[in-house]
Formats: structure tokens, C-alpha cells, sequence
């Protein structure tokens, strides 16, 4: 019985498995922050990390998983911002609007919550995906976040290979 114990906790340690955690330890910094974003979003709004959370679970699942030096919805957003400068989007949607965004305790951006970010009218949340769609992940600027990150030493150069897998983007 005892060995059967220690085999246990062997393969859960060794698979990442808390059994007093549902949530794997690989996933957990993004189930923090989804967390804190739950319905804080203002009514009628769309939050960019709230939009992209379906390409952060695809690159998790990839082996890419979200931590404090991976945080693609800075580039997405400052992205994403300046297309909707350049086209004027305020005119056809209506105004963006800045509400406050939180990092959990144990991202070092905490420091500095509440993070002012914008939030855009529900009503560009199509043009909005098809611009990730077709513009962030196909025209390669996930690629170029991915690449610089590596750069910087924050990711190994191996998860480069990851993003273009999940995405075929060969």
C-alpha cells in the first residue's frame, strides 16, 4: 500500500497533477487571470484578453501555456489598438473605453493594478476576429510576439516550432 502511494505521488509530481487542485499546475496563471476578468468587463464591451483566450488554450495545448513572461494580449491589444486608430472604428462602432484590468498576486505586473486598458463596443467583435483571424495570427504578428519573446531569453526557442504547428503556418 505504502508503494502504491509513493507511485502516486511519483506520477503526479512528475505529470504536474495536484490532487487537491482541479486545475493543472500548467494551466493555473491563465485560470488565475480568467478568473479575475470574469464578468468585470463593462456591459456592452469585449476585452482582448477575454477574445484571445481561445488562441492561449490552443497554444497550451500546443505545450505553450500562459505565465507571467507570456502575455500575448499586450501585443494583441497595442495591435489591435492601432488598427482601430488607423480606421477610424470609433465612427462606425461607437467609442472604445478604458476600464481596469487586474493581474493576479502572483504576476509581477500586479505592482501596478489596476492596469487602465481599453475595451471596445460588442459590436466589432466581428471585425475584431477576423482581424486576429486573418491579420495577428495569419500575417505573422504572433509569430513576431513569439520570436521576440524568445529573443528576450522568456521563451525557449523550441516553442517557436509550437506556435507554427498549432496554427499551421508553415
Amino acid at each position: 500500500m505504502l508503494a502504491g502511494k509513493a507511485l502516486h505521488d511519483f506520477i503526479y509530481t512528475q505529470v504536474g497533477y495536484d490532487p487537491n487542485n482541479f486545475v493543472p499546475v500548467a494551466w493555473q496563471q491563465f485560470h488565475d487571470r480568467v478568473s479575475l476578468t470574469y464578468n468585470s468587463i463593462p456591459v456592452g464591451f469585449f476585452s482582448i484578453f477575454k477574445e484571445i483566450a481561445d488562441m492561449i488554450v490552443t497554444l497550451g495545448q500546443a505545450g505553450l501555456h500562459i505565465d507571467s513572461s507570456f502575455v500575448p494580449d499586450i501585443s494583441v491589444g497595442l495591435s489591435w489598438g492601432k488598427h482601430w486608430a488607423n480606421n477610424n472604428l470609433d465612427a462606425k462602432y461607437g467609442e472604445r473605453k478604458k476600464w481596469n484590468h487586474n493581474y493576479p498576486a502572483n504576476f509581477p505586473q500586479s505592482v501596478s493594478n489596476p492596469q487602465e486598458v481599453w475595451c471596445y463596443p460588442e459590436l466589432a467583435l466581428a471585425e475584431f476576429r477576423k482581424w486576429m483571424r486573418e491579420i495577428y495570427i495569419g500575417d505573422g504578428n504572433l509569430s513576431n510576439y513569439v520570436n521576440k519573446k524568445i529573443v528576450q531569453q522568456q521563451l525557449p526557442a523550441s516553442f517557436a516550432q509550437l506556435v507554427i504547428k498549432a496554427y499551421n503556418l508553415d
